[in-house]
């Protein structure tokens, strides 16, 4: 008879079942929504920092864990589970559709707070923590309630609790899966974030109601009764029974649950960071990541549902579920500095897509997540299951919840904080997986079950296997792994595997850190250099001019300004730039630590400004910073990253934009960086349109075609030409324009390119940035890949009118001045503007045809175009008009030289080093000429003295040792290639032909200890080996010349059977032969 009462209880209850099953799974849906959602508001109130992002996660983590406890012991007291789960998400409802309304509130609160005390770092952070826990403590409280609730209503019998445990965690979880995809790829970009957020309020509301309807036709009867029989009957247990858990054993198994949760964020924390450099770092690629951690651990959770009803787990099975995690971190580290290879793969196969390409992430996420996080879920069900002792589901489920989120909450803190910075990224997830093995052990001591020869042997193979893989894992090449193949998978298609890893290591890396926040790398390659973050290079030598123009234009805009404000320091250029000028303080806001460090490798371009004590660095993040500091600036200068990196996008929105105009001071301008590439046309004219809507008075300016500065100011005031002109008397000054075709002040006006008219006549019917609706955050990544500086040009010179800002003091002005508009024309050339260079010539021949300066340019434009003739003609009219234009005798001397004609070269280009002495252009073009024409000797001390004025000597080294080589100067050449080694480690010609040197002169010891040193730099390079082989056969080492041999055919397999190395091998086994022979 009871039988056949449960039978009929279960058949009413199926439905019922099945129901609140697919309601958990919208809960999970709705959770993970609203944890995107808030997360992101509370990281524009708080910042992105590091610690603010962990601070608030800190703060969400607590409010579920403390939820699950309490509102786990109270459902073991009364109430239906059913009604009670719908009220909690009904709670949840209310609290989601206030929240733009009490965001605010905390926004006032946490500006309010800064701005009256300005508190210590201390205080800033515990305050900081006590805002976000308690903004996220009531629906965060609600939702950690809802696992250990609903888990009374489904677990009748303890040995269903791992089926019904791991059921609901595993479909709540995969909600939070569709709730990472629905948001992260189309929610909030489509419908807004509070709009999101309200919306799926709506859907806790459906659940709240269907649970209430639910709740009065269920009977709750079995539900009081639930596992009372199973546990009262405990005392008379019988002998092949589990016995019950001393309170000892389960106090050591939560505290283990809880290393566990760390152990857990350290994974998740550890492959985001490195993925990110790998696989980019768009708020695509982070949902990605996000989204297959958590699909795994669903799919571990469910899987083991299913599993155990087929047996029992135990000490044991968790155990072994903690080493098999352990085992598949391991098996998956090697594959890491081999994804940039497979992201090209990707790349190619899916023809440059997006949406193929974010799946191709995905599944090379998946080869390194996947396994390990399916035993992460797995484990929470499992232990659940063994910690289980009493009637009262509730308590465990809550307690075993509380201690992993507790972990979870210090994982995530002390990965980011403390770990990483310390021990490195790989050593990270190796000390997971060491911490997963050693609780499977511990967990494994505590039954004495364990003990027979069976068990044993299970645990003793899993450890072995640990061991096993942990031997075989090998550092990873950090060279590979932050290459730029994320940024620019195109360049590599169509190499070999061998041939894409080699390219990545032909640079020097000068500087290596990962840092709380991302990973900076500073790398040269010959007298390139560049600053990385997260694989994409943010500053560089071949970038100089952009970041020069972004610290000068505003200063050269804004005369007298005081104060500045730096957002981004990068090669802390801008902030030289600045430094030039009589400023009273300069702010600079870097958001990663590791960068300040990174800049003083750049010391040549910024001039060491971060000694400057008119320098004030803050590692913060630039939006928060203007949001909470009081401060006013003169100028105010946003040089972020892309928009296409998650989070950047803020700091191109319309509230952003109000924030540094609320900064500024009377007359006070604003300066943000943006680019013309990688960005769609609609995307460029949102961001016109979002800065423009802010500012009553903006314009477009450039550095090169692809790099471009907003200027915007609240007033509307004439440039002054004779403050343009002071300045440019500054060497500092002159010299960041000279390069770049701006060799006088006129030139500046090159720089110009669009009015505040026109900008606003291009934007006006574009989309507005906003941080409720940040379409440029989630349309940007659509365009990384594509090509769209040429069509975004021709976009902004639709609208250009060659109409040029109001300016005092430029006399004449510009309709009357055709040195304005030849000057302009220059600065235009260098950009490869040519044809908006040539309407300024144009306009410059109408005004006076035998102007120097319009002469001059023009013969430099025909030039370009290898007019070689009508520049000749141009450029010496120009020189008969003004002979004291430089570089008019530099292009008029490269004629000659085209023309061999070298002792006209040779005086046009001593004109020019006269005028300007000792410009390094200069002297590499003379020392040119010189060898040219013969006169090695000469061409010698040139490059020599050039050396002392360049910044780039590495052309100049090669011209010296060329010189000597062909003077067949020994001892000259050997030190110079030496010197260019030491200088230059990456720089394969210059080992190469040393090594030959020596072996010319019988130096072979000199010559092996030359091509060891190159393959420490190249050691998977089959030529190295070779040359190696070699020497080693010169110097009667047979062995040993074997060996390198074999190794060279083990690199590239396909030079065996060339007659060069048939014809080596022959003449290696004669000699071998010999030296038996001989013993």
């Amino acid at each position: 008879m009871i039988m056949a009462k449960n039978k009929e209880n279960t058949s009413e209850r199926f439905p019922v079942r099945s129901f609140i099953i697919l309601l958990f799974f919208f809960s999970g849906v709705c959770g993970l929504v609203y944890e995107i959602a808030w997360l992101r508001v509370m990281g524009i109130v708080f910042g992105n920092t590091t610690f603010a992002t962990s601070t608030v996660l800190a703060g969400y983590m607590a409010g579920l864990g403390l939820g699950a406890l309490y509102f786990g012991k109270r459902i073991d007291q009364k109430g239906n589970p059913i009604l009670l789960y719908g009220i909690l998400e009904g709670g949840v409802a209310v609290y989601a559709v206030l929240t733009p309304l009490i965001w605010k509130l905390i926004e006032f609160i946490h500006v309010s707070f800064y701005r009256i005390f300005q508190p210590s770092f201390l205080i800033a952070s515990l305050f900081m923590f006590a805002v976000a826990f308690v903004a996220l403590f009531i629906p965060t409280f609600l939702m950690g309630g809802t696992l250990p609730v609903i888990s009374k209503y489904f677990v009748k019998t303890r040995q269903d609790t791992a089926k019904n445990i791991g059921l609901l965690y595993g479909l709540n979880t995969a909600g939070a899966v569709v709730g990472v995809f629905l948001s992260g790829f189309f929610l909030l970009k489509i419908i807004g974030v509070w709009q999101t957020v309200i919306s799926v309020a709506f859907l806790n509301s459906l659940i709240f109601v269907s649970c209430y309807f639910l709740s009065r036709k269920t009977d709750n009867t079995d539900v009081k009764e639930s596992g009372t029989s199973e546990f009262a009957s405990q005392k008379n247990r019988g002998p092949n029974q589990t016995p019950t858990m001393n309170p000892r054993t389960a106090l050591i198994l939560l505290i283990l649950f809880g290393l566990s949760g760390s152990v857990s964020m350290m994974y998740e924390v550890g492959w985001t960071r490195v993925l990110a450099i790998v696989l980019g770092s768009s708020i695509y690629a982070f949902s990605i990541m996000l989204l297959t951690f958590l699909l795994g651990i669903s799919a571990g959770s469910y899987l083991f549902s299913w599993i155990s009803k087929y047996f029992r787990p135990d000490l044991l099975t968790f155990a072994l579920l903690q080493m098999l995690t352990a085992l598949f971190v391991l098996m998956g580290l090697n594959q890491f500095d081999q994804m940039p290879y497979y992201f090209v793969q990707v790349f190619k196969w899916s023809h440059g897509l997006v949406w193929p390409i974010e799946f191709g992430k995905f599944l090379l996420c998946s080869l390194v997540m996947f396994p390990p996080t399916l035993c992460i879920g797995a484990l929470f069900a499992c232990f659940i299951h063994i910690y289980r002792q009493t009637d009262r589901l509730g308590h465990d489920v809550g307690t075993a919840y509380f201690s992993n989120t507790i972990g979870t909450i210090l994982g995530s803190a002390l990965t980011g904080f403390l770990i990483i910075p310390l021990i490195g990224i790989q050593t990270t997830l190796i000390a997971g997986a060491v911490i997963n093995a050693a609780i499977g052990i511990i967990t494994f001591l505590l039954l004495k079950t364990n003990f027979e020869w069976k068990r044993l042997s299970i645990g003793a193979s899993f450890l072995s296997l640990i061991i096993i893989f942990g031997a075989f894992v090998k550092p990873w090449d950090t060279s590979v792994i932050t290459g730029h193949a994320a940024i620019q998978p195109q360049k590599a298609i169509g190499i070999s595997k061998k041939d894409f890893f080699d390219s990545m290591k032909t640079k020097t890396r000068l500087f290596y850190k990962e840092g709380s926040s991302a990973t900076v790398t500073v790398v040269r390659n010959n007298d390139y250099i560049a600053l990385s973050v997260n694989g994409k290079v943010d500053a560089s030598s071949g970038d100089a001019f952009t970041q020069y123009l972004l610290g000068h234009l505003p200063m050269l805009l804004n005369p007298g300004a005081k104060k500045v404000l730096v957002i981004g320091l990068g090669s802390a250029s801008t902030a030289a730039a600045v430094a030039s000028y009589p400023v009273e303080t300069i702010d600079v806001i870097e958001l990663e630590k590791a960068v300040v460090d990174a800049a003083k490798y750049f010391s040549v371009l910024n001039r060491n400004v971060l000694k400057d004590p008119r320098l004030h660095l803050h590692i913060n993040d630039g939006r928060n910073y203007i949001l909470i500091q009081p401060k006013t600036y003169d100028v105010i200068i946003s040089e972020p990253s892309n928009p296409w990196i998650a989070g950047v996008a803020n700091l191109f929105s319309h509230e952003h934009y109000e924030n540094m105009s609320k900064r500024l001071n009377p007359g006070g301008v604003v300066c943000q960086w943006m680019h013309i590439y990688a960005m769609s046309t609609d995307d460029l004219k949102m961001v016109i349109r979002t800065f423009s809507d802010v500012f009553k008075n903006v314009s477009l300016w450039t550095s090169t075609g692809p790099d471009l500065m907003l200027i915007g100011s609240n007033d509307i005031k004439p440039i002054d030409f004779n403050y343009i002109k002071s300045q440019f008397k500054k060497s500092e000054v002159l010299n960041d324009f000279y390069p770049y075709g701006i060799s006088e002040p006129e030139g500046f006006y090159s720089c110009f390119w669009l009015s505040d008219g026109e900008l606003r006549e291009l934007a006006k019917n574009a989309r507005t940035n906003s941080d409720n609706y940040p379409y440029l955050e989630f349309s940007a990544p659509l365009n990384l890949f594509k090509e769209t500086t040429k069509t975004n040009i021709a976009l902004l010179n639709s609208v250009r009118k060659s109409i040029y800002p109001e300016t005092i003091n430029l006399n004449p002005g510009p309709e009357k001045n055709a040195k304005f508009h030849g000057l302009v024309a220059r600065g235009l050339i260098e950009k490869f503007m040519y044809p908006q260079a040539q309407i300024e010539l144009n306009i410059a021949k109408a005004i006076d045809p035998n102007d120097p300066y319009y002469l001059q340019v023009q013969g430099i434009l025909e030039y370009e175009f290898s007019k070689f003739s009508e520049a000749k003609n141009n450029l010496v009219k120009a020189i008969e008009a003004n002979p004291e234009l430089d570089d008019t005798h530099y292009f008029l001397g490269l004629i000659y030289e085209k023309e061999k004609h070298f002792t006209g070269a040779l005086v046009e280009l001593k004109e020019a080093n006269r005028i300007r002495k000792n410009y390094p252009k200069y002297l590499l073009a003379m020392g040119n000429i010189l060898v040219a024409a013969n006169q090695s000797g000469a061409a010698l001390k040139v490059y020599t003295d050039a050396l002392s004025v360049t910044n780039e000597p590495y052309n100049f080294y090669q011209k010296i040792e060329l010189i000597y080589e062909q003077m067949a100067s020994v001892p000259q050449q050997i030190q110079i290639l030496r010197t260019i080694i030491d200088q230059y480690p990456k720089s394969k010609p210059a080992y190469f032909k040393l090594g030959s040197l020596m072996e010319k002169i019988k130096g072979y010891p000199q010559a092996l200890t030359i091509y060891q040193a190159y393959l420490k730099q190249y050691p998977e390079d089959a030529v190295g080996y070779l040359n190696l082989a070699r020497t080693y056969g010169e110097m009667g080492k047979i062995k040993q010349a074997r060996k390198s041999l074999q190794t060279a055919i083990r690199i590239n397999p396909g030079i065996e059977k060339t007659p060069q190395i048939q014809k080596f091998k022959n003449i290696l086994a004669t000699l071998g032969k010999k030296r038996s022979e001989s013993n």
